[in-house]
């Protein structure tokens, strides 16, 4: 009598193989997860490493932190300029909260980038970490007129890994500003935020 039968995987054999592959790939897939978070962490917490040391060196030339700014009138009475408007208008965020954000971490920036020193420090800060867009993608720029002179600049703002923009807190008073990501949730004062102090 010979027992010629073909080789071949049971039905039970392949779902078994699949069942496994199926939990390799989604233990991957958390890992994967939790690696990415974990960078863009990382690479937060290191561009707020970058801002503070700009902010420290911005002190050392002017013996002064860059005042908090919350709309173009209050940079307008700061920069004692004519007009300061944003392109394209309307633009920036109508929730108060955002558009306090928005301006305060675009206005850091505009300081910041206007002395030598702190702006060779941020030049080591990541691209991915700048961003003169609004939600839809349009670049902003602002426009100031002082004297007769109108200038305009691309109106950039600090985020953190996760689009963000990164909160700028200072009072006069205060021993050194506070930078503040809202981390992955993408929501202030909660467990996940990454603060500079």
């Amino acid at each position: 009598m010979s027992t010629d039968r073909k080789k071949a995987f049971t039905l039970i054999e392949v779902l078994v193989t699949l069942a496994i592959i199926l939990i390799l790939a989604g233990a991957l897939l958390t890992a994967g997860k939790y690696l990415r978070v974990r960078a863009e962490r990382q690479l937060t917490a290191s561009a707020i490493e970058v801002i503070g040391t700009a902010l420290q060196q911005y002190y050392d030339q002017t013996e002064k932190f860059p005042p908090m700014i919350y709309n173009a009138d209050e940079l307008k009475a700061v920069l004692s300029a004519t007009t300061v408007t944003v392109i394209p208008p309307g633009s920036q965020p109508t929730s108060l909260g955002e558009s306090n954000l928005w301006w305060c971490s675009q206005s850091l920036f505009y300081f910041l980038d206007r002395v030598p020193q702190s702006k060779t420090v941020l030049s080591g800060l990541s691209n991915r970490m700048l961003t003169n867009k609004d939600k839809n993608g349009v670049g902003l720029q602002v426009q100031i007129s002082s004297g007769g002179t109108t200038v305009t600049y691309d109106w950039v703002r600090f985020v953190d890994a996760w689009g963000t923009a990164i909160a700028y807190k200072y009072m006069t008073g205060d021993a050194f500003p506070v930078l503040v990501s809202a981390g992955p949730d993408e929501t202030f004062d909660t467990k996940d935020d990454l603060k500079s102090q």
